[in-house]
């Protein structure tokens, strides 16, 4: 804390005197700098401290590391952009920032930094939207039940920095992946991968597909090992079973009782029955007579009865 009034060079003076020559640092030299971890938590943390330098060397040594998953990739660039920013570093903010929108394209920052840090965001920003297409990786799946299938795969990379894909696939919910090597395309063309079809029983698959850099950094991802994206396989329809007669069970199958005599016999025994039951139902009228009698008349002319 800075001592106010005109007698703070003499206390100042007196203090050091007091403290000895043990204490006194030799000149020119300074202790040494603590060397914190390189792993992005210890740099997010020394960024939340505000202690930007330190944060930013950090970021520095993580990204000299191989290896590191998506989401570890990102944070490490959100951090080395913005505290490059803050130390009046503004080129290479900015080119951080392109780096950081190239593996997050939806990734913002906070206005209320100021403009030192959303002057490069904006710059990077623009790079991108001069750019044909968003950047990223995408996978489709095209799977049947009972025949092999595909994994279509589409890369965007403007900067060409992808160095290597792989993808991942197994049937079911649990177990290993099999991971295959996809041939990076000349184009933004869709890269096919072949599924072998499903086991009995099993109508499920998970999939992935991974970019990475030189460092074996993963740069873009579509799904992973432990959040795989997943399709299901739709059962085919049972088979109908089978009723048109052929020409050969018409007069085989059955014997007698595929002929069609038989059929015209019961054709007719139905038809009378029904007649039957139809006079046995109807109800008897008590007024009308019970026994009748219809004799034949036969008309031999106008006024003349035949005999």
């Amino acid at each position: 804390m800075r001592i106010r009034g005109s007698s703070s060079f003499p206390l100042a003076l007196a203090l050091s005197l007091a403290a000895g020559p043990a204490l006194a640092a030799p000149h020119g030299h300074h202790p040494p700098a603590k060397e914190y971890p390189a792993d992005v938590d210890t740099a997010e943390q020394l960024y939340g401290k505000l202690d930007y330098e330190n944060a930013n060397k950090v970021a520095t040594r993580v990204l000299d590391k191989h290896g590191l998953t998506h989401d570890e990739l990102v944070r490490t660039l959100r951090v080395l952009a913005i505290t490059h920013a803050v130390l009046d570093r503004g080129e290479l903010a900015r080119d951080a920032f392109v780096q950081l929108l190239t593996y997050a394209p939806d990734d913002t920052v906070d206005t209320n930094l100021g403009p030192k840090v959303t002057g490069p965001f904006y710059e990077a920003r623009g790079f991108w939207r001069s750019q044909n297409g968003r950047p990223g990786i995408e996978l489709s799946t095209t799977v049947t039940a009972s025949a092999p299938g595909q994994l279509k795969v589409t890369l965007r990379d403007a900067l060409h920095v992808t160095k290597k894909i792989t993808a991942g696939y197994r049937w079911g919910s649990e177990g290993t992946f099999t991971e295959v090597n996809v041939d990076l395309p000349a184009t933004p063309a869709p890269v096919s991968v072949s599924v072998p079809a499903p086991p009995p029983a099993v109508a499920r698959l998970d999939s992935y597909v991974q970019a990475r850099d030189d460092h074996d950094d993963i740069i873009f991802e579509s799904g992973s090992p432990s959040a795989p994206k997943s399709t299901t396989v739709e059962a085919p329809p049972p088979q109908l079973a089978q009723t048109t007669v052929t020409h050969d069970q018409q007069h085989k199958g059955g014997g007698f009782i595929g002929s069609a005599p038989f059929w015209i016999t019961v054709g007719v025994v139905v038809a009378g029955g029904a007649v039957l039951t139809y006079f046995l139902a109807r109800p008897h009228d008590q007024s009308a007579p019970t026994d009748a009698m219809i004799t034949p008349a036969l008309n031999c002319g106008t006024g003349i009865k035949c005999q």
